[in-house]
């Protein structure tokens, strides 16, 4: 009941007084596997691991009967067993996205997304623990050893009619999933088998050279999801990088779209980019280029802003960075 009326609560509030009052955090219990679940002498990572076996720092959550939540913030060991064991079956798997990029520029995962050949039947049918948080897109999570890995069939998109999902998708091969994904530094794979990059849009030469840039078409990556407008602007921001010049002329021109995202959504983009160390950066990009009075209407950029934002530190509570 507590809960049903908190989310009452929220979507009231959301309807009526607009974002700033989505910026209240509501507590959830939260379960961490601790366990040692390591494979030894795995070489994966392209640099040195910086960061403890047990520390979580941008975990992804997700939603689980009972109200529990899991988090991710493990080696990549089982993500390594979950791609064998797709590989034993016959599919193709890899890594892919974020967790490719940061093994890159020699920073561990928080987390380890997989992409395979496998439908997602397949994928149900192989582990025994899943959750179908996507099967319709080709989205299995699947929970191995208490962490939940979201493996996702090869896809491509169907048309775009809600600014965020799909009509429909068709499964399809590795290098045509890759091509719809959002910028080119998370569109990279991993092969743990051979320890090798691959790259159909050249992410690693935008990491060596700190840019992002959306693959493709920029108008038409963020008319398939409006919430890459905001994506755009926190990697730029958290990872020092410059938004390559037809991407953010498109963020710029598609500015007013933002508000088609759910205050949802636009809270966490917003609390990302408060809370990764860069968030003055970050606003005065919201700023240049027209998504902040569209978002914030009541917060205007200013040298007082930008000052007290400074002093937001990395990992700020949520709450004290709003």
């Amino acid at each position: 009941a507590e809960q049903s009326h908190r989310g009452h609560v929220r979507n009231k509030i959301c309807r009526e007084r607009g974002i700033l009052e989505m910026f209240v955090d509501l507590r959830d219990h939260s379960v961490v596997d601790k366990t040692s679940n390591r494979v030894p002498n795995e070489a994966l990572f392209l640099g040195k691991q910086i960061v403890d076996t047990e520390e979580i720092h941008s975990s992804k959550r997700h939603n689980t009967p009972g109200r529990r939540r899991y988090h991710s913030g493990v080696k990549p060991d089982s993500a390594i067993e979950i791609i064998r064991q797709l590989r034993q079956k016959g599919h193709e798997a890899y890594l892919v996205g974020g967790c490719v990029r940061d093994m890159v520029m020699k920073i561990e995962p928080s987390d380890y997304d997989i992409a395979t050949s496998a439908p997602p039947a397949e994928i149900m049918k192989i582990f025994p623990h899943t959750e179908p948080i996507g099967a319709q897109f080709g989205v299995v999570l699947v929970i191995h050893r208490g962490h939940p890995f979201e493996v996702a069939t090869f896809r491509s998109d169907e048309a775009y009619v809600d600014g965020r999902r799909p009509t429909a998708v068709a499964f399809t091969d590795a290098k045509t999933d890759v091509l719809r994904r959002d910028f080119t530094i998370n569109g990279l794979l991993y092969d743990p088998t051979e320890q090798r990059i691959i790259d159909y849009v050249s992410g690693q030469a935008d990491i060596r050279d700190r840019i992002v840039r959306a693959i493709g078409d920029p108008q038409q990556r963020f008319a398939e999801d409006k919430l890459r407008l905001l994506r755009a602007i926190r990697f730029g921001a958290r990872l020092g990088y410059t938004i390559e010049s037809e991407t953010w002329a498109a963020v710029c021109r598609m500015a007013p779209e933002i508000k088609r995202v759910s205050a949802e959504r636009i809270r966490e983009e917003l609390a990302r980019i408060l809370t990764e160390g860069q968030a003055s950066t970050g606003f005065r990009l919201l700023h240049e280029s027209g998504i902040l009075p569209e978002i914030v209407p009541a917060v205007s950029w200013d040298d007082h802003l930008e000052r007290c934002l400074e002093e937001i530190p990395a990992k700020a509570a949520e709450d004290f960075a709003f």
